[in-house]
């Protein structure tokens, strides 16, 4: 089993960097509500070359073995120092880049809005709400022509995708069982699947891309400005992507199945897995962990359709993604 079922090794080969666990106590929440949206999704390691995330599976590869097989045998790819499991980052870089995503989010294309409730306002609080939702405009514009000023009087635009139910505010992506300890959030969903549109370079409509996100954790210093908006500095998003998903949709670069570009990609992406979906120990890895890091500052929202945008330029292969 991986840290997924609760496993976690007697003795790891390193220091593991985890979440906060829950405080142990707290002052019980009351009826407050923050909202805010990301300023900024940035893949891959900073400036300073450290790679965000946390463990994931409860081992160090690297002294210790893998959380599943890989086609080298038991071991799989060596984690980040501390254990941290975030294979997938330059991938998603190379594929949707920061800058792209970056200047997505300022014009309302896509983004991340993020809603707490139920939260007492103080350093720690034993049970908050948090609810994620796919951003598809800003101001009153949906089609990319808006601009955000992120002062806090932004009106960020859901898409219906993300509500539990058409007619009522609620995402269908929520974690009721959240916490805050020690000022910093911590949340878990089991998916999530991140909307993403781009220009593509032959001037055709833009493209929804969906990534499909699973086991996902959101962790981040939180803060508010007084009047119900929701601050996350430097938070991470991190989880796992089953490789069956990662080309459902095929990218902005219309990398199709018989581009020679996608041969190059999948051998990157099937050398990088380094967990499995089940958490079977000796089964062959099938999943990339990724970690994301992100700002959000406070915004408003309102709720749109969900918007007709161009599919990706070609389809998935058939039968799906698999590594040999």
């Amino acid at each position: 089993m991986t840290s997924f079922d609760g496993y976690v090794p007697d003795k790891p080969g390193c220091e593991l960097k985890t979440w906060p666990k829950p405080p142990k106590s707290a002052e019980p929440g009351s009826p407050n509500t923050l909202t805010g949206a990301t300023r900024a999704l940035r893949f891959g390691a900073d400036t300073a070359g450290n790679s965000p995330g946390f463990d994931l599976d409860g081992l160090c590869t690297c002294p210790d073995r893998g959380s599943c097989t890989t086609k080298a045998g038991s071991g799989g790819r060596c984690d980040s120092p501390n254990g941290v499991d975030n294979t997938g980052a330059s991938i998603l870089a190379l594929l949707f880049g920061s800058e792209k995503l970056l200047e997505g989010i300022e014009h309302g294309l896509h983004g991340l809005f993020v809603q707490i409730d139920e939260y007492n306002l103080q350093a720690s609080d034993r049970k908050v709400s948090v609810s994620l939702f796919n951003v598809v405009g800003v101001n009153g514009k949906t089609d990319g022509t808006g601009s955000a000023t992120f002062t806090g009087n932004d009106e960020f635009i859901m898409d219906t995708e993300s509500m539990a139910f058409e007619a009522q505010p609620g995402s269908k992506y929520v974690d009721i069982n959240a916490y805050v300890t020690d000022g910093t959030l911590v949340a878990q969903f089991n998916s999530f699947p991140l909307r993403m549109v781009f220009d593509p370079a032959d001037g055709d409509p833009k493209v929804a891309v969906v990534q499909p996100f699973e086991s996902l954790h959101l962790v981040g210093r939180v803060a508010h400005d007084g009047h119900g908006g929701l601050q996350l500095q430097g938070a991470t998003l991190s989880g796992r992507i089953a490789i069956a998903n990662m080309f459902l949709q095929a990218g902005p670069a219309s990398i199709c199945a018989k581009d020679s570009r996608f041969g190059n990609i999948k051998e990157t992406v099937c050398n990088a897995v380094d967990l499995h979906t089940g958490g079977n120990e000796s089964a062959p890895c099938d999943a990339i962990s990724f970690a994301l890091e992100l700002d959000v500052l406070p915004a408003k929202r309102r709720v749109a359709p969900a918007l007709g945008f161009r599919d990706p330029p070609c389809p998935p292969p058939e039968g799906g993604v698999h590594c040999d």
